[in-house]
């Protein structure tokens, strides 16, 4: 089917020519795939925290706020910064709709990027974007990993015309997306150094040194090493850390949704099998070129050492590893025209994470994506703007606290919150400390949110007012509690 409708839609387009400013019969494929995103995206996903996350950083934060919180992000500063001008729409539009509006537009320039390269037959163009990761984890999920594929594409976009200074500042950009934007620039500018000579490549070379440069300014670790050690892989080298990190790179990444997830499964047999067989098909399609062969089996190990000695990661993490296979793919069809075999090949490879998007998509829509919008409704319509909200759990409240529009409160310090800080550690209060800042906020009760049950020995003056348990995507609950002080405290 892949190959039937390419051929018919490839007579469209003429090779060499460029179609950049031209809408033609083969951007409507690109186009109905956006707009089913884009029903999707709006109609039936609901944000969870790590979407809304960025955006109240861009939002709350100012410039030098900003670049002083990426350290404890672990994420460099462009999501940020390419957000920030949309919130200042925040008055007038609604927060959720303008993050998703931001992605989709970063979406859209994706797409038509990757369907307008004439080097990649159609087929894999059409497998590639109906996979899970370009379609659903980096597509309908409003997070910056986008920006990794906008910024990569279109540096490959701008290689045949080499417009020397728009690939430098690709290359900068991509240093400034993610860590592993960062690992497929160096890989990217490996392989072009080897085949083509530094020479041909200097600019190339000083916009990514300085994007590696500003990446580490910004995004290294700096301050309690205590608090660090929690989000990066503690114990030096293991072979078992080893086995996992193959599993989810390779397994995990082209046999998604044919074994349990490695992140909560562990180690499998089937899993290791189905890394070693996407290893093996991955680098038979490179064997025409001995070059891109080799920098995609040193690329795939220094990936899967970064999982076992830096960060482990999960399947979206673990999904910036097919983006680069598709990524060298490109470079691959750019240096030589494509064997039929390969096309075939890559579609094959694409089928497991093509079936995982069509279930993640009917998930989504059939289940809550998480319960933030449900759980900030809640609060926009039954708790007044003067009654204090306080959190037990500011990391797994914060998505609702958005979606409401409101701020919520932390102890020990009473201060209002929206963003969090990913490391640090969550603090519950006592009912002691609960009532005097009640009293603190001279008013006569609170309304306390955690992410589950409390417990009544320790709190026994909270009742529970609501809660917001439906099974969801990404299990986030909420349970609502009141504080009533109107009689007195025993």
């Amino acid at each position: 089917m892949f190959l039937a409708y390419a051929k018919i839609n490839n007579a469209v387009s003429l090779p060499g020519k460029s179609t950049a400013l031209k809408f033609n019969r083969q951007d409507l494929l690109p186009l109905a795939l956006l707009i089913a995103a884009a029903v999707i995206k709006f109609q039936f996903h609901e944000l969870w925290k790590d979407e809304w996350q960025a955006w109240l950083v861009a939002r709350d934060m100012s410039l030098s706020q900003l670049f002083g919180f990426l350290n404890y992000e672990g994420h460099p500063a462009l999501w940020y910064l390419y957000l920030k001008p949309w919130t200042l729409l925040a008055s007038v539009v609604r927060e959720d709709l303008l993050l998703g509006l931001a992605h989709m537009a970063a979406l859209t320039v994706s797409t038509f990027l990757l369907f307008r390269n004439q080097s990649l037959h159609l087929a894999e163009k059409l497998a590639l974007a109906l996979t899970y990761f370009l379609f659903f984890e980096y597509g309908i999920v409003n997070r910056g990993y986008i920006l990794v594929i906008l910024t990569a594409l279109f540096f490959i976009h701008s290689l045949p015309k080499q417009k020397t200074y728009a690939m430098a500042a690709a290359l900068f950009l991509l240093c400034q997306t993610e860590v592993y934007g960062t690992l497929m620039a160096l890989v990217m500018m490996f392989y072009l150094v080897w085949q083509e000579g530094w020479q041909k490549h200097k600019t190339n070379l000083v916009g990514l040194g300085a994007g590696l440069l500003a990446f580490v300014i910004s995004v290294y670790p700096r301050g309690n090493e205590d608090d660090f050690s929690r989000a990066y892989v503690q114990g030096g080298f293991t072979f078992e850390k080893l086995q996992l990190a193959f599993q989810g790179m390779l397994g995990n990444t082209f046999g998604i949704g044919l074994f349990t997830d490695t992140s909560f499964g562990g180690y499998s047999a089937l899993g290791t099998l189905l890394g070693l067989i996407a290893l093996g098909l991955t680098t038979y399609l490179f064997a025409g070129n001995k070059k891109l062969q080799i920098t995609w089996l040193l690329a795939a190990a220094g990936f899967v050492l970064f999982s076992t000695l830096v960060f482990n990661g999960g399947v979206r993490q673990w999904g910036m590893l097919f983006v680069l296979f598709m990524l060298l793919r490109l470079l691959q069809c750019q240096a030589s025209i494509p064997a039929r075999w390969q096309t075939l090949a890559v579609v094959i490879l694409c089928l497991p994470p093509i079936l995982h998007n069509l279930k993640a998509i009917s998930q989504d829509i059939k289940l809550p994506f998480s319960n933030a919008k449900a759980a900030g409704a809640f609060i926009t319509e039954k708790i007044p703007e003067n009654v204090p909200i306080v959190s037990l759990n500011k990391f797994e409240t914060a998505a609702a606290a958005a979606y409401a529009g409101r701020k919520m409160y932390e102890l020990p310090t009473g201060t209002p919150f929206t963003y969090f800080h990913w490391l640090q550690k969550v603090y519950v209060p006592t009912q002691t400390e609960l009532i005097l800042f009640a009293r603190y906020k001279k008013v006569t009760g609170l309304i306390i949110v955690s992410n589950k049950p409390i417990d009544d020995r320790r709190f026994p003056m909270l009742k529970l007012w609501k809660t917001f348990t439906d099974e969801n995507f990404k299990s986030e609950d909420y349970f609502f509690y009141v504080l009533d002080l109107r009689g007195g405290v025993g």
